[in-house]
């Protein structure tokens, strides 16, 4: 080994060169395994620090599902025990409401409250329900057809509205004011849809003369001849006389009477032999009356002196 400051051979294991008093630094040669080795060795610890890592992390990360699964779990428990309880109360609930509504369903008191409030409301349809339902329930007032009738007319049914007033009509306990208010309003709608020949049949059947005299225009009364049936002498003159305003025609050959028929203006002559003379008067609202007859017979001069 050589002194690395004057070039002097030193030996082995001395401190100082014997020649300048250099001091000598004993440096060991360079191993590249042992770099090797040690960085096998700081890998293998790396790796061993890692798995010990990898190790403690996936041991939280199981520790950690175990908690969430528990919890879950609770959770579930709890969710389950509240919708179960949820569900008691609402069976409960509707336990009570479904008796309340059948207690509801079947009290007259409720529905005729019920169908008034409707009716306040504009709920015609449903007002008319409920009424229906009372009527069900054993209480068929008169009063009730009323309400109903009055429902349907501000639905402007008047289907229904006319089938209502013919109820109030035909029922057993109506009085004189309901009859005749009903019969008012059924002619007011009649006359609306122009079903005048019905007009003239309602007021027939009323047999109420205060009625008839309010809407008389309407009646078709049926005329008279003023010779009862039978034979006579000689040629006759047959008048035929009718209430009201219209138009009569006759026939005289045993046919029905209608427009297309002879219309009255002279006394009918009732000549010798046999005839039959049908009569009707038609108004001014095309109402056709009963048709009337007559059969008579007339004898020549000579029959009677036989």
């Amino acid at each position: 080994m050589q002194c690395p400051k004057c070039g002097h051979e030193i030996p082995e294991g001395t401190l100082y060169c014997e020649k300048c008093g250099e001091e000598i630094l004993i440096v060991p040669e360079y191993d590249p395994s042992t770099d090797f080795q040690l960085d096998s060795a700081l890998q293998e610890i790396g790796k061993q620090v890692e798995k010990q890592v990898e190790k403690q992390v996936e041991k939280q990360k199981t520790e950690n599902r175990k908690q969430i699964r528990k919890e879950k779990s609770i959770q579930k428990t709890l969710y389950l025990g509240a919708l179960l309880a949820s569900l008691c109360i609402l069976m409960v609930t509707l336990v009570v409401i479904s008796r309340i509504s059948m207690k509801q369903y079947n009290s007259i008191e409720y529905q005729r409250n019920k169908a008034e409030k409707m009716r306040s409301l504009g709920e015609y349809g449903k007002a008319i329900q409920c009424y229906q339902r009372v009527m069900e329930l054993g209480d068929n007032d008169v009063a009730i057809w009323e309400s109903i009738a009055d429902m349907y007319f501000l639905q402007n049914d008047q289907t229904d509205y006319e089938i209502a007033l013919w109820k109030i009509l035909e029922h057993p306990q109506v009085t004189e004011e309901q009859l005749r208010t009903a019969y008012h309003k059924l002619i007011v709608l009649l006359t609306k849809k122009g079903d005048f020949e019905k007009i003239s049949e309602l007021l027939v059947k009323s047999n109420d003369q205060e009625l008839i005299d309010d809407y008389k225009k309407y009646l078709a009364i049926e005329p008279e001849f003023d010779l009862p049936d039978g034979s006579y002498e000689n040629m006759q003159s047959l008048r035929i006389l009718a209430e009201g305003d219209g138009e009569i025609f006759y026939t005289t050959d045993g046919t029905m009477p209608g427009e297309d028929s002879k219309q009255y203006t002279l006394p009918i002559v009732l000549d010798y032999g046999d005839v039959t003379v049908k009569a009707c008067l038609i108004n001014k609202f095309g109402v056709k009356s009963k048709v009337i007859t007559g059969t008579y017979h007339v004898e020549r001069p000579h029959e009677t002196m036989d």
